[in-house]
């Protein structure tokens, strides 16, 4: 499968992301499959891997990441300055970033509002945001600016 035909392809192209400018990019599934589930698209610079002796488990932290993450009433795009994925805990750890909230319908991608939504934008500004990508629990620390739970 070409990445014209993957989900995040258009979303990619309306905020102007260059995918040559980073050197890991991977999807990730968070939550159980169907209606309560959302796919994440993750891309990031510097890619690091650690793993612990003797086990599977592995970390991955990159810099300047950017994750997409997909969900029934829209997207949420968020940019950090690093980001760590966690296997073995099953989480996302993100540092010192803004996630911005963006709507959906099939339509708003194309129309004038969405200039609206790129200045008026609801965005969350964290030092650190913890996503638990089996539960879906967010945890989100020393935060200021507004956040839609979907």
């Amino acid at each position: 499968m070409s990445n014209s035909d993957e989900w995040w392809t258009t979303i990619i192209q309306k905020h102007i992301i260059d995918l040559k400018q980073f050197q890991f990019k991977t999807t990730i599934a968070i939550g159980s499959s169907g209606l309560n589930g959302y796919n994440a698209f993750f891309i990031g610079k510097n890619p690091v891997t650690n793993s612990k002796s003797g086990d599977k488990s592995q970390t991955l932290t990159t810099d300047e990441p950017i994750l997409i993450l997909q969900h029934s009433n829209g997207y949420n795009l968020l940019i950090a300055k690093s980001v760590t994925l966690d296997s073995e805990n099953y989480q996302i750890t993100c540092e010192n970033g803004a996630m911005e909230t963006f709507n959906n319908g099939d339509e708003w991608m194309d129309s004038p509002q969405y200039a609206i939504y790129i200045i008026l934008g609801k965005v969350l500004n964290f030092d650190k945001l913890i996503l638990d990508t089996r539960t879906r629990k967010t945890i989100v620390k020393n935060s200021s600016g507004t956040l839609t739970f979907n």
